[in-house]
Formats: C-alpha cells, structure tokens, sequence
C-alpha cells in the first residue's frame, strides 16, 4: 500500500476495482493486499477487507482518480475534481448521449441525415462511468466522428449540444496522453501466469515513455473533414510536445 499511497490510491480505494477470478487478478491482488502471504490474503477478505484485483483493473483506476472520473469523496464532497478533463468529459457525455440514446430514436435520425450524404454514422460507446479505458474509447469514437457531428448540428439538428472548436483540440491532447496507458490496460488481461511478469516490465516501459516522451501524435482536428468509417489510426495527426500541450492547458484554464 505504501507504493499505491505515493500516487494517491488508499486502501479504500482497492474496494473499489473490478474483481476478477483469472490467475493474474489473483495473484496481484494477493501481492497488493497482503504482501503475497495467501493465507493473510484469506483471512482479510473473510473479515470483509479488499479482495484480490487485477492489475488491469487497479491501473485504469490510478488514471480514473486523476482525472477525477473516479470520484473520492470526503464529507459528501468530491476531493479530486480536475475541472480541465472533467468540465470536458462532462460536454464530451452530453453530446454523445444526445445521438447515441437508441430509445429516443435520435440516433436513427442522425444516421438516415448521414446516409441522406452518404456518410456514416455509428452508435459511440456510452462507457461506464467508473471505467477509464471505455471512457477512452468514447474519446476515439467522439473524434472519428467529429465531422459526422458538425455536419449534423449546423445542417439538420441544431439542439444537438456540440463541443466547441477548442474542446475538439484538448479532446485529441487527452485522448493522445492517455493512449499508451490505455494499450497498457488490454495488453495484461491475459489470464496467463506470465502476464503477472510482463505487466511489471510493461509498466516501467510505460513509466519510462511518459517520462521521456518529446512528441505526441494527437489528432488533427483542424483538418478537413473526414468520414466516421476511417479507423481510428488513419486519422490525420500532428506531433506535439508535452510543453506545447501543456501551455495551451494553461491557456484554457485561465
């Protein structure tokens, strides 16, 4: 727990990931809650202490924290509330909700005004409200997409709640930091006894490139228009440094 505390997991906080029965979940939750003495590990959940969980499960919730979709409260008040991803995930949801919703039928009207200019249009991913890795993949979907929208609200259905033209750009810069994390996360759900090894290595690789890394490929969203149907890894980028990314934040915030 120690090493957790440094970035800001409490052991509360393990209650809350996502339990898994494979062989990793169980021998990095022993490892976490109990020093990898299994008979501890036992004795500690039958007393109703945390449960094994997987390293999948407690990196998503180290980024979930961060960014605040996770939310730790203290007296009935949210104590890790970033405004600059949460303001924006929150805009992000709305827009997304409003197209996306299948029981209001506005996403059938949104896909019959798309195929009316032959171009796609695909439900995005509505992703649990605790869970990083759906969030980011919402991010991707939102952004193959962005010209299927703006299209859709300035031509057909203008109550649609659209992000604006700045969100569109710190949407990409987050979407493009938290990438390699993300990877990270789907990589190690292999129910394998050598993923328990390799999520370490991949780990330090991964501390590693978020520490040195100079250039980050993020999203063009000032480039023209392209359809919903281009995968994710065929949209135009443009490199930025973790400086420039950074300064515009700042810019943003005041």
């Amino acid at each position: 727990m120690l090493g957790l505390e440094r970035v800001g997991i409490e052991m509360e906080d393990i209650f809350r990931s996502v339990n898994d029965n494979c062989s990793t979940a169980v021998k990095a939750g022993r490892l976490i809650v109990a020093g990898g003495d299994e008979a501890l590990a036992a004795a500690q959940k039958a007393e109703g202490g945390p449960k094994p969980a997987c390293d999948m499960h407690l990196g998503s919730l180290a980024f979930g924290l961060a960014l605040s979709l996770v939310e730790r409260r203290r007296g009935g008040r949210v104590i890790n509330r970033w405004a600059p991803f949460q303001d924006l995930f929150k805009d992000l949801k709305k827009m997304v909700n409003y197209v996306s919703d299948k029981k209001n039928k506005r996403f059938h009207k949104y896909k019959e005004a798309l195929e009316g200019i032959q171009q796609t249009a695909f439900l995005i991913s509505m992703p649990n409200s605790t869970r990083v890795a759906g969030a980011h993949i919402m991010m991707q979907e939102a952004l193959r997409s962005k010209g299927a929208l703006t299209y859709y609200q300035s031509c057909k259905c203008q109550e649609l709640p659209i992000i604006s033209k700045e969100q569109w750009k710190l949407l990409a810069q987050f979407e493009a930091v938290l990438r390699p994390a993300m990877k990270l996360c789907f990589d190690i759900q292999g129910d394998r006894v050598e993923i328990a090894g390799e999520s370490v290595l991949a780990l330090v690789r991964l501390k590693i490139e978020y520490e040195e890394e100079e250039v980050y490929e993020v999203v063009d969203t000032d480039a023209d228009a392209w359809d919903a149907g281009t995968s994710f890894s065929s949209l135009p980028t443009i490199k930025m440094t973790p400086n420039t990314a950074r300064s515009l934040l700042d810019d943003d915030i005041s």
